[in-house]
């Protein structure tokens, strides 16, 4: 898993091997509550992409366009 900051969001970027040796990618997003002062879910961990990825990195890579697209959509 890697946590990258998009400005006031945290993607949590996972990647799961399977027995076949691909990787299923997933996202989960935070934004920083003020109040709270602490990161709350926006969304939930979900799977990033339909199809498993053939390495780790493709994985990765696939959950941070799927979570960059999610913190594009939640600013607009």
């Amino acid at each position: 898993m890697q946590i990258e900051t998009v400005g006031n969001y945290q993607l949590h970027l996972i990647a799961h091997e399977l027995p076949d040796g691909h990787w299923d990618p997933f996202i989960a997003v935070f934004k920083f509550d003020n109040a709270a002062q602490d990161f709350t879910c926006v969304q939930s961990k979900q799977r990033a992409a339909t199809e498993p990825c053939s390495s780790y990195e493709d994985a990765i890579e696939a959950a941070r366009r799927a979570g960059n697209a999610l913190v594009q959509s939640q600013r607009h």
